[in-house]
């Protein structure tokens, strides 16, 4: 082969390997970031819960409106 040839290669071959890494690395991050957003979703339905539960505790059904 000759010496432009290879080095062409050897700059293709290079590029790759970047973007290789690069991409491993992209999905590590959207890795992390879907746990978290996982969580937050779990933590987000617990808070829903909970303020329908305590919403649920404090009404009585029999009391008038404030504006009342």
């Amino acid at each position: 082969m000759s010496s432009e040839l290879e080095e062409r290669i050897r700059i293709l071959e290079e590029k790759h390997e970047y973007q290789d890494r690069t991409v491993e690395a992209l999905n590590q991050v959207i890795i992390m970031q879907q746990a978290q957003l996982d969580k937050f979703e779990a933590e987000l339905l617990q808070l829903k819960e909970d303020a329908m539960a305590s919403s649920l505790e404090t009404k009585d059904v029999n009391e008038p409106p404030p504006h009342y």
